[in-house]
């Protein structure tokens, strides 16, 4: 499995918002993050995609964190797993629909 680093700073910043809100206790967060640290995944340097990550930011008016995924996935010529409806109906009909995959092909 590959992602862009930010994928680590997302992650701690959600269990972050769940530890404030009492959902879990900071000990669980951390636990969850050492699963996640733990878990074969090679994390790609967000600064050696920034360029391309921008020009599809641009072309597609995506964010740029959403942008960064999927620009990994068409370096890495592979394919972006996601959940996000909105990200994946946007992309859907553009050349790059092809480099996206709805997170249910992958879960039944």
């Amino acid at each position: 499995m590959l992602s862009p680093d930010l994928l680590v700073a997302e992650f701690g910043n959600v269990l972050w918002k769940y530890v404030r809100a009492g959902e879990i206790g900071a000990q669980e967060a951390d636990d969850v993050l050492s699963s996640l640290l733990q878990t074969p995944i090679w994390f790609c340097p967000s600064a050696t995609l920034i360029r391309s990550v921008l020009e599809i930011a641009n072309q597609t008016q995506r964010s740029v964190c959403d942008s960064l995924y999927l620009a990994l996935a068409v370096a890495e010529r592979t394919t972006m797993v996601t959940a996000d409806s909105k990200l994946y109906n946007a992309l859907g009909s553009t050349p790059l629909a092809g480099s996206m995959a709805w997170v249910d092909a992958f879960t039944q």
